[in-house]
């Protein structure tokens, strides 16, 4: 009994190690990779019956395949529960769990989208999850200074308002209308056309300048800065992570290593007590 529990427990060692790998990780990007072109092929509305059932067949293949790798998960983790229930395992067990349920095929829309959502198991990729990462923690640092942007908008849409209504009414008449000739300006879009019609008021040039460059050069640039260190320090904190992993690992074969010395030794001590005793 306890040879098939350490058996069994370097059976999920190696699965683990494994299931982490950059080698398995591949094979399942290889696989969604391999489903996006199914997903794309089936858009065509003017396949053959007989390519269309192809494509159904393939698809079997990829949900079986996805299937396989849950349960290679499930085995790996197998015990160790809060290993499992992360967020990307959760998300990918509910869709393999609802792709299997009956009747789902017979609803057109709802395979789609299943089949779309297995796009999103790239997501696990350390890459993408850095930048997703990277986008979720300067929402904060974004929200502060999109309030910020927000009063310079609504200062310069008063200003605006007042100075350009008879020189351009149709885009200075009201608060509204100056908030999205601003936001015009900001994204460049004829902002000089914009300009021109307001050449009948002295200096206007000036406000159209300092808005410039507040907005589209200072505050732009405050947005690019705050996203870019949140993506430096996530970077580094998967550095330190992947190599506290592999410390890990090694430190496990060493581990290893010694175990296998240590009982060879004492198995021909033992080979050599009997030896002895016969």
């Amino acid at each position: 009994m306890a040879r098939i529990k350490t058996a069994i427990d370097r059976s999920k060692s190696w699965t683990t190690r494994r299931v982490d790998s950059q080698a398995f990780m591949y094979v399942i990007s290889g696989v969604i990779a391999f489903s996006c072109i199914l997903l794309a092929v089936e858009t065509s509305e003017s396949l053959p019956s007989r390519v269309r059932t192809t494509l159904e067949f393939l698809n079997d293949v990829v949900l079986v395949l996805f299937t396989i790798e849950i349960a290679i998960r499930l085995f790996a983790h197998w015990g160790h529960w809060s290993d499992f229930f992360n967020g990307w395992n959760i998300f990918d067990f509910s869709i393999v769990v609802a792709c299997w349920i009956p009747g789902i095929n017979e609803v057109v829309v709802a395979v789609r989208i299943l089949r779309l959502a297995r796009v999103l198991k790239l997501f696990r990729w350390p890459q993408i999850r850095v930048l997703l990462d990277t986008a979720f923690e300067s929402v904060l640092a974004v929200g502060s200074i999109s309030i910020l942007l927000g009063i310079v908008f609504f200062g310069f849409s008063i200003v605006g308002c007042t100075i350009f209504r008879e020189a351009a009414p149709t885009d200075w008449g009201n608060l509204g209308l100056s908030m999205m000739t601003l936001l015009q300006i900001a994204t460049f879009d004829d902002w000089a056309v914009l300009l021109d019609k307001t050449a009948s008021v002295p200096g206007s040039w000036v406000f159209f300048v300092s808005f410039i460059v507040i907005v589209a050069f200072l505050m732009l640039n405050l947005f690019v800065a705050v996203v870019l260190n949140n993506f430096v320090t996530l970077k580094e904190k998967q550095d330190l992570k992947k190599n506290a992993n592999t410390h890990d690992d090694e430190t496990y074969q060493d581990l290893k290593k010694q175990l296998k010395k240590l009982e060879d030794t004492i198995n021909k001590l033992a080979a050599r007590q009997n030896t002895n005793v016969q």
